[in-house]
């Protein structure tokens, strides 16, 4: 190990570390000889800086930036917090029981993928109407479900019995039909993932759910972060922390 230096800028600030045996200060580069205990402290202390060829180790910060460092730090970690609640899942009894949906942005992104084919598909259902011929494809609104024709064929005289579950084929004269769902991923109460079949107004509850679940985190970060703001102590910054 050789002689230790610091080379440094006209402004003072430090910008390298030189060793005359390993790596020599290269000429033309302002340095200052130090001891090696001053090496090891510099490295570890940052915010050294040379005046007037000495070194001068950095003005400690006072109360008032502790605080504010306090402030940005704790303010990322609840804003880190935030972002991992979003994503986390959220639950939502659309289904009729409460079940639990995924948030991660490509799930947040195929859910609104079937919140709009669910809109799509109400935009373009018709009222039923008797003794009508339906291609296969069409849909109706009605009873505030939607159906979808799986056999074309003129529709019967009187309405039939809408099914109320996913699957069901009902007869209509010559035409069939079936209720319209969408499946999307999520978890029942006994921890099973599957696609589970959803009705236009049950993926359309779940959206809501999800934007709800969003809406509450944000806010939640929204307040405590104000509480950072207002808080006076690094030690009240730190107790602050995500439910």
């Amino acid at each position: 190990m050789g002689q230790k230096s610091a080379a440094y800028n006209a402004q003072g600030a430090i910008t390298a570390y030189y060793d005359s045996v390993d790596s020599p200060v290269p000429a033309g580069v302002n340095a200052i000889d130090i001891t090696e205990a001053q090496w090891q402290t510099c490295i570890s202390t940052q915010g050294y800086t040379v005046e007037n060829g000495v070194l001068v180790a950095p003005v400690p910060p006072n109360e008032a930036e502790l605080l504010a460092a306090a402030q940005a730090a704790q303010s990322a970690v609840l804003s880190a917090a935030c972002a991992a609640a979003i994503v986390a899942g959220f639950q939502s009894s659309a289904l009729g029981t409460p079940y639990t949906y995924p948030a991660k942005t490509t799930d947040q992104q195929n859910l609104s993928a079937s919140i709009i084919a669910a809109l799509l598909a109400n935009g373009s259902a018709m009222p039923w109407m008797a003794d009508t011929v339906l291609e296969a494809g069409q849909i109706v609104a009605t009873g505030g479900q939607l159906y979808t024709c799986v056999v074309s064929g003129p529709t019967g005289s009187a309405a039939p019995a809408w099914p109320t579950a996913a699957g069901r084929i009902v007869n209509d004269g010559g035409a069939q039909w079936e209720l319209w769902t969408t499946p999307f991923w999520c978890e029942d109460a006994a921890g099973n993932w599957a696609f589970v079949n959803h009705t236009s107004p049950q993926i359309q509850k779940v959206g809501v759910d999800a934007k709800q679940a969003i809406l509450a985190s944000m806010a939640t970060n929204v307040y405590l972060a104000t509480q950072v703001a207002e808080a006076t102590t690094v030690a009240a910054v730190q107790a602050i922390v995500w439910p």
